[in-house]
């Protein structure tokens, strides 16, 4: 593991140059999530503390936050807030906490205007937040309420579905000139949509697609096996293959990223989610990962909580998002 030192400097930079953005992944509700797994593993209260002066400054600065995205807004600091909550970081009955940010992203979704709200991040984004709504714990939770957050999670399923749809056509070693960036699309959409059908949250739309995405990335994968043609994104395509047969129970899926971590050998630099992705996949990389030159370093608060949260001693709390959050 990175040591506790080094995790201790980074905190540092992010508090000092992000003292009034409250969002997950460059502001204070990230380090608020950071000091609590800090306190996971090594049962320093002053950790915990830290955590808690982060929670009392957003209590009274959350209407002040207008973005409604995942990664700086709304949708990020109610993901913590229920995140926190499951998994007995705090004690919150989330449905009171929660009810006016429910209200303002429901409006965000349902009323916005296509084009302010359109893109796959934000599908995700909202998706992932009320997919942790609806997985609460709270013994009062009202019908209207839940009504309300699976409508908004359907409508956030049914639109990631239509962009997986249009680049699953592409996914074809065949096919030349495919984007990188598709790829990595169409990786984080197959993991979103296995993790909610495996909380039996997901439309029937979205469990057929799971399928044929997979039959897809399993004939483009051993493609990629046969003639060793990688490029980076596939690491990426090969951490969701592997994710979804993880949520599915299928082993059939560990053979084939076996063989594609065995030749995957692309040219370039890996970003700090593919050195991720590493760390899950081949643990036994830990140790050197952080030392190795072809990786960009490029730490947002979410990767620093990644990184914690590969520890086999932080392993009370669950990570079921992965690396794509």
């Amino acid at each position: 593991m990175t040591s506790l030192k080094r995790i201790e400097d980074w905190l540092e930079r992010y508090e000092d140059n992000f003292t009034n953005n409250y969002g997950l992944h460059y502001g204070k509700t990230g380090l608020m999530m950071v000091y609590f797994k800090l306190f996971e593993i090594s049962k320093n209260h002053a950790y915990q503390a830290k955590a808690r002066l982060f929670i009392d400054d957003l209590s009274e600065h959350i209407e002040s936050v207008k973005d409604t995205s995942f990664e700086h807004g709304l949708a990020g600091i109610g993901w913590a807030i229920e995140w926190m909550a499951q998994n007995k970081f705090i004690d919150a009955d989330t449905n009171e906490v929660l009810e006016d940010m429910d209200d303002e992203l429901y409006k965000s979704i349902v009323y916005a205007e296509p084009s302010k709200e359109s893109g796959l991040s934000n599908y995700i984004g909202k998706g992932l937040y009320f997919y942790r709504r609806l997985k609460s714990k709270n013994m009062n939770s009202k019908r209207y309420r839940t009504i309300c957050n699976q409508e908004c999670l359907n409508l956030m399923t049914d639109k990631v579905c239509e962009t997986l749809n249009a680049h699953n056509k592409n996914l074809h070693a065949d096919v030349p000139g495919i984007r990188q960036q598709d790829i990595a699309s169409v990786a984080r959409s197959l993991v979103f949509l296995s993790m909610i059908n495996n909380a039996s949250l997901n439309t029937d739309h979205g469990k057929n697609l799971i399928c044929e995405t997979s039959e897809a990335v399993s004939g483009y994968l051993d493609s990629k096996i046969a003639t060793g043609q990688f490029v980076i994104a596939d690491l990426q395509l090969i951490y969701a293959y592997s994710k979804t047969g993880q949520l599915l129970n299928d082993r059939q899926y560990g053979e084939t990223v076996r063989k594609a971590l065995t030749v995957f050998q692309p040219k370039g630099q890996l970003s700090t989610v593919d050195r991720l992705i590493l760390m899950e996949l081949i643990p036994n990389m830990h140790a050197n990962i952080f030392e190795d030159t072809n990786i960009r370093l490029k730490l947002t608060i979410s990767n620093i909580i990644k990184m914690i949260g590969l520890e086999q001693s932080s392993a009370r709390s669950n990570w079921e998002e992965g690396v794509f959050i």
